[in-house]
């Protein structure tokens, strides 16, 4: 072992050691602080949000950080065809759970009492919280080692990531009333130091493996096990700039109408069928959709398997934010309709100003994507406010409102081919009112009769919508006819004149 990870291991066993001794300073009653956040989380406890809640909290467990642990390792061997970074988040999140199961035995603090705890009540050692060393060790593990090569604002993205999915399930486990805060900080402590030191001697540990035994391997073996290179199997693919988005043509409008369709009507049976309320059930689509974005980023280009979920979903999250404001907080369709293309505006000019183009075409670089998916987002919550305002507050009714926004669809693509509009403006006007076009024909299909749809129900059209955009993905998936093909010619690219209305430069 090597100096400097000597240094490492001191460093790490000062700081359980240290752990250990502030949680026998505060075994036998909570701090003050302790007792003044339980106190104020109790106090934003909203009736129906406990279900939610608890079910969230859930998903970072003991039990299931390990099935996510497993999912991310295979996705590592997959993308590097080696084994070090895999081992790297095993190792971290198995070691950080058994230092905390350690840990807890020594200090064997109480949970706080029942009355402040939402049933079902949780009576296990306390110190530290078991969620939160797990989720912890795993999303600092993943960010480091996930993203070895990649830009650092990359880097920094999955480490904030990281540290606001750690906070987010801290914040659970308060607001159910089963830990302390000292509780969650010393699993933060734990969990993230245990991925620090699994990240800097895992791979060593790998290495020295493989050196010591490499003549007794069998050569597959031997592939796994060698070294890894500072960058993973696709960052040829990186340094190529392929570019991250599809090309536009009719799969494309046609799997992102559909997948605006399932946003209208997914969003609401998922809310009723949960019965979380709005609140609740926009943040867990929400998680759902960073841990997409995550896989998304790590890509080396545009996968339609991925891409298009991260579509459908961030569609679904898009609509409950404006419905949440309408609906939850009384905000007016008009405010909100006003505020979102505001908003859209300001993301636009911020994209130009740093990239010099809203060209999805040019979308090569993990910066340029963030501003695309941040449009995307604006784009979803937009349409859908304009569009229940036409629809609703206007009482035009569901087919009025489709042919509105087809023919203004129509308009913009005729002004493209026969009056040269320029296709960037085109192809981000189109994609805005589609996103109203869609919802048209998700109400249509799924409301009941006497309210002008054809009775479907939002189950049944949620339903026929996603299994067409599955097949349509997996044949995109096999044929690749929607990959962007860039030329390399020094440090920019050229795009291929395959393009359709919307893949021009801008």
């Amino acid at each position: 072992m090597k100096q400097n990870q000597k240094s490492w291991v001191l460093a790490y066993s000062v700081l359980i050691v240290m752990v250990v001794g502030f949680g026998l300073f505060v075994r036998h009653g909570p701090t003050g602080l302790d007792s003044a956040v339980l106190n104020a989380v109790e106090g934003t406890r909203a009736t129906g949000m406990a279900r939610a809640v608890s079910v969230l909290s859930d998903l970072y467990s003991p039990m299931l950080v390990p099935v996510w642990a497993l999912a991310a390792a295979a996705y590592l061997l997959f993308r590097d065809r080696r084994v070090h970074r895999a081992v790297t988040v095993l190792a971290a999140v198995a070691g950080a759970g058994v230092v905390a199961e350690v840990v807890k035995v020594i200090v064997e603090r109480p949970r706080p009492p029942a009355v402040d705890q939402i049933p079902a009540y949780e009576a296990a050692m306390s110190y530290p919280s078991g969620h939160v060393t797990g989720t912890a060790a795993l999303v600092v593990s993943v960010a480091l080692v996930g993203t070895i090569g990649a830009s650092r604002a990359a880097r920094v993205a999955a480490v904030s990531m990281g540290v606001v999915t750690t906070a987010f399930v801290a914040w659970t486990r308060l607001y159910l009333g089963v830990h302390w805060f000292s509780d969650v900080i010393a699993g933060c402590v734990v969990g993230a130091a245990t991925a620090v030191v699994a990240v800097v001697l895992v791979p060593r540990i790998v290495t020295t493996v493989f050196e010591r035994f490499s003549d007794r391997l069998s050569p597959g073996v031997a592939t796994w096990l060698a070294p890894a290179s500072g960058r993973h199997a696709w960052s040829d693919a990186g340094r190529r700039a392929l570019v991250r988005v599809p090309l536009v043509t009719g799969y494309f409008w046609t799997i992102k109408i559909m997948a605006t369709t399932v946003g209208e009507t997914y969003a609401d049976d998922l809310n009723g069928r949960l019965g979380w309320g709005l609140t609740a059930t926009t943040l867990f689509m929400a998680v759902l959709l960073v841990a997409v974005l995550v896989v998304q980023f790590s890509r080396g280009g545009y996968t339609a398997w991925v891409y298009w979920p991260a579509v459908a979903l961030i569609s679904v999250v898009g609509t409950l934010i404006t419905d949440n404001l309408t609906d939850n907080r009384g905000v007016p369709l008009q405010v909100t309709t006003a505020v979102f293309a505001i908003a859209l505006v300001v993301v636009f000019a911020g994209w130009y100003l740093s990239e010099r183009t809203l060209s999805i075409h040019t979308i090569t670089t993990r910066r340029r994507e963030a501003f695309y998916w941040l449009t995307i987002l604006v784009t979803f919550a937009l349409g859908t406010a304009a569009g229940d305002l036409l629809a609703e507050k206007l009482n035009l009714g569901y087919v009025v409102s489709l042919l509105i926004f087809a023919a203004v669809i129509a308009a913009i693509a005729l002004a493209y081919w026969k009056l040269h509009l320029n296709a960037v403006v085109a192809f981000w006007a189109a994609y805005v009112l589609t996103r109203p076009l869609g919802a048209s024909i998700g109400d249509l299909l799924s409301q009941p009769r006497d309210s002008g749809g054809f009775g479907l129900g939002t189950s049944l059209t949620s339903t026929i919508f996603l299994t067409v955009i599955v097949v349509l993905v997996a044949f995109l998936s096999v044929t690749k006819r929607d990959v962007i093909e860039p030329v390399e010619v020094g440090d920019r690219m050229v795009v291929p004149n395959r393009q359709r209305m919307g893949a021009g430069q801008g």
